[in-house]
């Protein structure tokens, strides 16, 4: 460092004494929704063996299901907009997303399309369900990195190396991974919430009781 400054232009040390303290940082946190795969890969027998399989505590008989899978990604970019030594300003962006989804209907019912259409229906409530969830957890995430020490990851303005982005990345990720776990855990609560007991009578008394 001390080499630095010395070989360092006297202007060119004056810019960077004004350099903004802390350096400048944006956030920008949004969602992505993936889009449904509609299949009929189990029939309803199988259905049943899996939700048993798995623990669930069904609240009515299965004929199908909704899954996703929830991920967070974080970049860092580290700009130079005065186009001298001070970096910055740092830009944050962390996208959360929900991927994977899929709704399977049992193959039993491919045949009788108001069957069908009524699990699916219901299937795509759980699916609504979900959205719900991520647009809560952007806010959620927004507020937390809002709060979070943020600053103290970069460093002193002036001394962030604008090629280095990528290597804060991890750091900032670090406080969304806990929110994440949150929003996992709320996801399965706001997904079987969808099961009430009027939600349940209209599934099961679809199609003239036939379900």
């Amino acid at each position: 460092m001390s080499f630095f400054l010395m070989t360092m232009p006297a202007a060119a040390f004056l810019i960077a004494a004004t350099c903004p303290e802390p350096t400048p940082i944006r956030l920008r946190v949004g969602g992505r929704v993936g889009e449904i795969e509609i299949g009929t890969a189990f029939d309803l027998a199988r259905l049943r063996e899996l939700s048993g399989h798995y623990g669930r505590k069904a609240k009515h008989i299965p004929f199908g299901f909704y899954a996703s899978q929830i991920s967070g990604e974080t970049a860092v970019t580290i700009g130079n907009d005065r186009q001298d030594v001070c970096a910055g300003p740092i830009e944050i962006a962390v996208t959360i997303e929900l991927a994977e989804r899929h709704i399977q209907i049992g193959r039993d019912l491919r045949d009788d399309n108001c069957q069908f259409n009524a699990a699916l229906k219901h299937y795509q409530l759980h699916a609504e369900a979900d959205v719900a969830v991520l647009r809560h957890y952007v806010a959620v995430v927004t507020q937390t990195l809002a709060q979070a020490p943020l600053a103290g990851i970069f460093g002193a303005a002036g001394k962030v190396d604008s090629r280095g982005g990528s290597s804060f990345a991890p750091a900032v990720q670090a406080f969304i991974e806990p929110v994440l776990d949150e929003m996992r855990a709320e996801q399965a609560s706001a997904i079987d919430a969808v099961d009430t007991p009027i939600e349940i009578r209209r599934l099961e008394q679809a199609c003239h009781g036939q379900l």
